[in-house]
């Protein structure tokens, strides 16, 4: 006799279309989708094409790496081919709080690997450089002393602007300043 997890079982495109509604309600800033939704998109947009019709359940790991070596040969990207991997992945793990597809399934596409750079004949990354130290200098003559500063923070730690923007004064460690003027301590 069936159970209730099993009459629930859908097709693949059913469970593509649950998630896809559901990431467009939850990856939302300022009210908009995240770019993120945009990559869900594409992801089950390769998935749909390959196997929509099928039951979800008989979407096994052999289809996902076959869709993943496609996506090798069409020469995209490792990162995109990696990212579209784990979302698909990560559809199913959702599909399953819902009983849209049975554990097994989860498991047996969980072991399906990412590509790694070097090893198919996707793009590997371009590795992204400093910009040249000259032009920074030059650069910053024409800017305000605060500005001039961000550029030298965000050159001594690599990272990104957001990521100093957030700081909170507190956070930072300012030889010479008194404490609860802006200085750690």
């Amino acid at each position: 006799m069936p159970t209730a997890c099993t009459e629930q079982r859908r097709s693949v495109v059913q469970l593509a279309a649950r998630y896809l509604r559901w990431a467009g309600k939850t990856y939302r800033k300022g009210g908009k989708p995240t770019s993120h939704v945009g990559n869900i998109r594409y992801a089950l947009r390769d998935l749909d094409e390959q196997a929509g019709g099928r039951a979800a359940d008989d979407y096994a790991a052999p289809d996902l790496a076959s869709l993943r070596d496609r996506l090798a040969l069409e020469r995209l990207a490792v990162a995109t081919i990696n990212k579209r991997l784990s979302i698909i992945q990560t559809a199913f793990a959702w599909g399953r709080q819902y009983g849209l597809c049975a554990a097994a399934t989860v498991a047996d596409l969980a072991v399906v690997t990412p590509l790694r750079p070097g090893r198919s004949p996707a793009k590997d990354p371009v590795p992204v450089l400093p910009v040249d130290r000259q032009v920074v200098e030059a650069t910053q003559r024409h800017l305000p002393p605060v500005l001039v500063d961000l550029i030298e923070l965000l050159w001594i730690q690599g990272c990104r602007p957001q990521e100093i923007c957030n700081l909170c004064p507190a956070e930072l460690e300012i030889p010479g300043a008194e404490a609860g003027a802006g200085g750690a301590g």
